[in-house]
């Protein structure tokens, strides 16, 4: 950021430049000291006007108020040429940052968004640097010109912890503005707002870059869970854990004449799913269930025929308030963690990291798209009958606590 200062190139601009910023900076503040003297000679000749007709002449009067014009139209154009020159200077101080972040990009080009943050970092830097940078400095030089005038005017007025110290007045305004930077600046601190805000620029430049390349490539979307392990055609290890919750006893679906249930009325869907996902038929199947009035508490083991083994755990005695569905895949040292069908988070995913939705997607409406469109087109079932009879199988035999 400062090899502005040093690269030979730019010396010229850098240290001139600077100067020339500071002395301008340090003209408008002298202005503004003597047209604060000004103010202060006005409205003491109106106040002497006012108190005895006569007392001041029309010619003292346009006198003053063309003292102020000269002040004020100096002011203005000192203010209009600074302004020029500075916008010039920043843009030489972000052109030596972008030359030296191209004279390194072989090393930056691994970066997320590097090509777009090179561009709008330098670009937003400039523009701190020409609105907080020369306002800060200006208000340093303020501040040091008026003090004489703060302290004379806080002389004779009492104030909290300084009681009639002539002094008290300008002394709890420092400390007031410098603890309420420090207090801002900690809190920033501990609430990591910088983080957040680098956080969220990451996430940014990863989607802007994804929407770039999906402009030449269609393909180019969020993957689903099946296109993600349909790479590797390794045994995966599934973890289902289903917060069921509670139904009363007499409730319909614990009928087994009409709701078969809850693991044929509700645990075959999840059963369904690890078929679907290890892409294998199931080989073996077990069930433990806890004690209770209706044993619908229970875990699931199954095993196929590819290697992978799941578990299913259908409870019925947790909180509603933890969340109703959660899955996740192992496989070839990557995870999958699928969370209410509504976030998916992939670790060890090489260009996979995230997919959210705004709300569940359980496949319904996909499934009976796909039903319909095999019709309408005559093709084969999505989901063959051979695969339906298996899960149904399974699902009756857990139901019935046959194993295999």
């Amino acid at each position: 950021m400062f090899r502005f200062f040093v690269i030979r190139k730019w010396l010229l601009w850098s240290w001139l430049g600077s100067f020339v910023i500071l002395s301008s900076l340090w003209v408008q503040v002298k202005i503004d000291v003597k047209i604060n003297e000004w103010f202060g000679k006005f409205y003491d000749m109106i106040q002497k006007a006012l108190a005895k007709p006569n007392a001041i002449t029309i010619q003292e009067y346009w006198e003053s108020l063309f003292s102020f014009i000269s002040l004020a139209g100096l002011y203005v154009a000192v203010y209009v040429v600074i302004s020029f020159f500075t916008a010039h200077y920043l843009f030489r101080w972000r052109a030596a940052m972008v030359e030296w972040y191209h004279s390194v990009y072989e090393k930056a080009s691994k970066i997320e968004g590097a090509a777009q943050r090179v561009q709008e970092d330098t670009i937003k830097f400039s523009r701190i640097m020409e609105s907080l940078g020369t306002s800060l400095i200006e208000s340093m030089m303020v501040l040091f010109q008026f003090i004489p005038i703060l302290l004379g005017l806080s002389v004779g007025i009492p104030i909290y912890f300084f009681g009639d110290w002539q002094y008290g007045l300008i002394t709890g305004a420092l400390l007031w503005t410098l603890g309420g930077t420090i207090f801002l600046i900690a809190l920033g601190w501990i609430l990591r707002l910088v983080g957040v805000e680098y956080d969220l620029q990451k996430k940014e430049a990863a989607y802007r870059k994804l929407l770039v390349i999906a402009e030449d490539d269609g393909s180019v979307r969020p993957k689903k869970i099946e296109e993600l392990l349909s790479s590797y055609n390794e045994p995966k290890s599934f973890i289902l854990t289903v917060n069921a919750g509670q139904i009363p006893s007499g409730h319909w679906l614990h009928d087994e004449e009409i709701g078969g249930g809850r693991i044929l009325g509700e645990g075959c869907h999840f059963i369904d799913l690890l078929r679907f996902l290890s892409g294998s038929a199931i080989k073996g199947f077990t069930k433990s269930s806890m004690n209770s009035e209706n044993g619908d508490t229970t875990s699931i083991q199954l095993s196929f025929r590819d290697g992978s083994i799941g578990t299913i755990h259908y409870f019925a005695n947790g909180s509603k308030e933890f969340p109703k569905e959660r899955m996740e895949v192992f496989c070839s040292g990557k995870v999958l963690q699928l969370d209410n069908f509504r976030k998916l988070r992939g670790f060890g995913w090489p260009g996979f990291r995230s997919m959210n939705l705004w709300k569940q997607d359980k496949g319904h409406h996909a499934c009976v798209h796909s039903f319909i469109e095999s019709l309408r087109e005559g093709k084969p079932s999505p989901i063959s009958i051979k695969e339906i009879f298996e899960v149904t199988r399974v699902s009756i035999d857990l139901q019935n606590n046959l194993c295999s």
